[in-house]
C-alpha cells in the first residue's frame, strides 16, 4: 500500500476483516492510523476557519456584546446567558449551562421510580437504586461574576455562579466557564465546576449549548455511528459521520470526537473542535442541546444498574476544554474534504413512527 507524499490534510484509517477457516467474516474493525497526532484535525480545521477582524465591545442596558465582523457574542448581566449570532443577527446558539444529564430512558425512569421492597419475596426490580439528577442542564441561583474584558488577543468572558440541583436545591454545582474570543474568530472555552453537598448519580456532566432546531445536520469525525457509552460501544468504529435530526440514532453520546458540526441544511451553525472529545446531542421540541461531556455514566437496563455510574458525591471537579468556530455556508476546502459539501442534508433513518426513548 502506497500513501500519498503529503498527508497534512488526510484522515487515515485501516479497515480490517477477520475471517475464520470457512471463509466467513467473524469481525470487522477500523483502526485509526493518525491517532498519535492528537488534536491535529482540530488544529487544521481552526486554522482554515480563522477570519481576522477587529473586535469591539459594546454595552446595551443589561447586555454586553463582543462583536466580530462575522458574528457577535452577547452575555446578559442578570443571568449570565450567552448568545451567539450571525452578523445578520440570526441566533446560532445560546447557553452556556452546566450539563448534568439527559432525558431519562425508560430504564432510568424505572430506576428513580422504584420503591422499597415490602417483603423478601418481592421482585428486585422494585428495590430502590439511586437518585439520578434530573434535567439536561442547570440554571444559576446566584451569579458570582459576569465579566467581559478586552485582551491582547481579543476578548474574555467569564461567568461564575451557583447552579442548584432541580429536585434538591441544597445540592449544587459551583464554578465557572471562561470564553476567549480571538480576533481571528476562534472561541476557546474552558469550564470548571465542583459538586457541593452532592449525592446521587450524574448521567453526564459537562457544558451545554442550546441550538435552534433548524440546525438539523450533525457531522462528526470520531466513533460512530451509534450512540456510545461505557459498556455500550462495541459496534462503534472510527469514521466520518453525518446524521439528520430526525434519524433514530441522532440522539445520544459520541466518543473520541475531534470535530463535530451542528448546522442548518445550508451549512450555517457551530463547529466544536478538540482532542478526543465526548459530545452529546438531545432533541427538544424547538431546540437541540449540544453538550461537551467531561464525565459519562453507562446506560444499564430495566433490571440492573450501569456497570459504570458517576457518583456525584465522589466527583471533585467537572472540567473541560474545547474550541468553537461559527460556520456559514462558505466552508473552507479542508472542511468540505472531510465532512462533505456544506449544503448537503442527510437522509434520516426512520424505520418506525415512534421508538423507545426518542
Amino acid at each position: 500500500m502506497t500513501l500519498p507524499a503529503d498527508l497534512s490534510e488526510s484522515i487515515l484509517a485501516l479497515n480490517t476483516s477477520y475471517v475464520n477457516g470457512s471463509g466467513r467474516i467473524v469481525d470487522e474493525s477500523t483502526i485509526r492510523l493518525d491517532a498519535e497526532h492528537g488534536g491535529r484535525l482540530s488544529d487544521d480545521a481552526l486554522k482554515n476557519l480563522s477570519r481576522s477582524g477587529e473586535l469591539r465591545i459594546e454595552k446595551k442596558e443589561n447586555v454586553t456584546l463582543v462583536i466580530h465582523p462575522n458574528f457577535s457574542v452577547s452575555v446578559r448581566q442578570d443571568s449570565g446567558t450567552i448568545e451567539f449570532r450571525t452578523r445578520d443577527g440570526n441566533l446560532m446558539a445560546s447557553g452556556l449551562y452546566p450539563h448534568i444529564g439527559h432525558k431519562f430512558t425508560m430504564a432510568e425512569e424505572l430506576r428513580v421510580a422504584r420503591r422499597p421492597k415490602k417483603s423478601d419475596g418481592e421482585d428486585d426490580l422494585q428495590a430502590p437504586r439511586s437518585s439520578i439528577w434530573r434535567g439536561t442542564y442547570l440554571y444559576p441561583s446566584e451569579l458570582k461574576a459576569v465579566e467581559v474584558s478586552k485582551t491582547s488577543e481579543g476578548a474574555r468572558i467569564r461567568v461564575a455562579g451557583t447552579y442548584p440541583r432541580i429536585d434538591s436545591p441544597r445540592e449544587s454545582l459551583q464554578g465557572e466557564f471562561v470564553m476567549l474570543i480571538s480576533s481571528k474568530g476562534i472561541i476557546d472555552i474552558t469550564y470548571d465546576y465542583a459538586p457541593v453537598n452532592a449525592s446521587g448519580t450524574l448521567l453526564e456532566a459537562g457544558l451545554s449549548f442550546v441550538v435552534p432546531q433548524h440546525a438539523s445536520e450533525l457531522r462528526w469525525i470520531g466513533d460512530g455511528p451509534f450512540p456510545g457509552y461505557p459498556g455500550k460501544d462495541a459496534l462503534n468504529e472510527f469514521g466520518i459521520y453525518h446524521m439528520n435530526r430526525k434519524d433514530i440514532r441522532f440522539q445520544g453520546n459520541h466518543t473520541r470526537v475531534d470535530l463535530a458540526a451542528l448546522t442548518n441544511p445550508s451549512g450555517g451553525g457551530m463547529l466544536l473542535a478538540g482532542d478526543a472529545m465526548n459530545i452529546a446531542v438531545e432533541n427538544g421540541l424547538d431546540a437541540t442541546t449540544l453538550s461537551h461531556n467531561a464525565l459519562l455514566s453507562g446506560r444499564g437496563n430495566k433490571g440492573s444498574d450501569p456497570e459504570l455510574s458517576v457518583n456525584a458525591a465522589s466527583v471533585k471537579r467537572i472540567t473541560g476544554t474545547f474550541s468553537v468556530a461559527l460556520l456559514d455556508s462558505r466552508w473552507p476546502a479542508v472542511l468540505t474534504k472531510w465532512l462533505g459539501p456544506a449544503g448537503r442534508a442527510a437522509v434520516p433513518f426512520q424505520p418506525y413512527y415512534h421508538s423507545y426513548d426518542q
